[in-house]
């Protein structure tokens, strides 16, 4: 995806002058690197399922339809915004345009907004992996980023070697569902021993959920008991 010019603008002016929105530019006026006004437009997810984030109609109660009848194997999947603009925007600056700054905002955003409460106390994050191929081509891997931060500001514990994807898959954009599963199957390899009982998937955006769920087939299969996953933006349907 290319960079456009006036994003390439943004993050030249945030590398000049940090403590500016990684959105706008403008001066932030505090800690953060997000001013009000563009954290305030992020696109909150509405009456969502507890089970796939997505919304369902006000009032309803408990897990979707999809849901109820093919439940994903992690517990609960919670996102901090919907994938539209401005927040598609902070995440295209950090997967394609490599401004680290926007990991530390999207990771603070989450933070707030998602009911840490709800989530085991004793689990551990776990940064969904990259293929070492993809990940040296890209210089960083953004959900390592995002859960780094989220360890500081919540004292969680990071799983760093316990998991990797052991083949390179082609990018799920495009796939259909079915495509998805294909072309992620046995992608994970989680090695037995070194993966705690309770664990929460760390993701900056969600579409279908197919490599959440590829992801926890290979945790449980090594002994998780309890996966659940938080991701900063979910894809609307």
């Amino acid at each position: 995806m290319s960079i456009t010019l006036p994003s390439l603008l943004v993050r030249l002016t945030w590398l000049l002058a940090p403590g500016r929105c990684v959105l706008c530019g403008l001066a932030s006026h505090r800690q953060r690197d997000l001013c009000d006004v563009c954290e305030t437009d992020l696109p909150r997810v509405i009456d969502p399922c507890p089970r796939c984030a997505l919304p369902m109609a006000p009032g309803v109660s408990g897990s979707c339809g999809p849901c109820l009848l093919r439940p994903p194997r992690y517990l609960s999947l919670q996102a901090a915004a919907r994938y539209e603009d401005p927040a598609d925007l902070l995440v295209q600056a950090l997967k394609f345009g490599g401004l680290r700054a926007a990991a530390k905002v999207m990771a603070e955003v989450m933070y707030e907004r998602l009911p840490a409460a709800s989530l085991p106390p004793d689990a551990w994050l776990l940064p969904v992996p990259l293929h070492p191929w993809r990940q040296w081509r890209r210089g960083f891997n953004q959900s390592t980023l995002i859960a780094e931060e989220l360890a500081r500001l919540g004292g969680w514990r990071l799983i760093t070697r316990a998991v990797r994807r052991r083949r390179s898959t082609r990018p799920q954009s495009g796939l259909n569902r079915a495509g998805r599963r294909r072309n992620l199957a046995h992608a994970f390899e989680a090695r037995p021993g070194r993966v705690p009982g309770k664990v929460i998937i760390i993701d900056d955006v969600v579409t279908t959920g197919t490599t959440l769920d590829a992801l926890t087939r290979a945790l449980l299969h090594a002994g998780a008991t309890e996966v659940h996953a938080w991701a900063f933006a979910r894809t609307p349907p």
